[in-house]
């Protein structure tokens, strides 16, 4: 089914009610083009574009409608670093002072029990090094709308597909 996926990039906390509005302008209007004229894999098969992703970053002078770019771009690879920290703190409520085990001591909260706590290093992610030009990482960088088509291409079926759109395949389970 094709689809349309919408990604809001947060840059600052918190998001004015202003720059929502603005980005939920933006997002309606880049959907209602790719709608209009949606696009196709490759010029010989003419199999439709099977879901484009949409990031609009939440930056209200890039969101304004004299100051909206938006570009095709294809994916940054690109890959989270660290996502969680140990800690030993046993506090119920995470506060980023307790992630490191000499502060949690240091604090009195430590039972020595070693926990680990969510805490990305997301500045690789949102300040990389050397963005490509063309890709959607360089385009949030830059303040622009990206859309980026996509392919499932999970692999997995057979040559001759599988499932309930003519029946079941032979020997199947159900």
């Amino acid at each position: 089914m094709p689809s349309i996926a919408v990604s809001y990039g947060v840059v600052k906390r918190p998001v004015a009610e202003s720059t929502l509005e603005l980005a939920h302008d933006v997002a309606v209007d880049v959907c209602k083009r790719l709608f209009d004229d949606w696009g196709y894999e490759d010029d010989d098969s003419k199999r439709p574009v099977q879901v484009y992703s949409v990031n609009v970053p939440l930056v209200p002078e890039a969101l304004t409608p004299e100051n909206r770019k938006t570009c095709f771009t294809h994916m940054y690879r690109n890959s989270y670093g660290r996502l969680f920290k140990p800690t030993t703190a046993t506090s119920g409520e995470w506060n980023p002072a307790d992630v490191d085990e000499a502060n949690s001591a240091a604090n009195g909260k430590s039972d020595g029990v070693l926990r680990f706590a969510f805490a990305p290093n997301l500045h690789p992610i949102l300040f990389p090094d050397n963005l490509p030009e063309g890709t959607d990482a360089w385009a949030f960088a830059n303040g622009y709308t990206s859309v980026t088509p996509f392919r499932a291409a999970y692999d997995g079926l057979s040559d001759t597909g599988s499932g309930f759109g003519s029946g079941r395949p032979e020997g199947a389970f159900w």
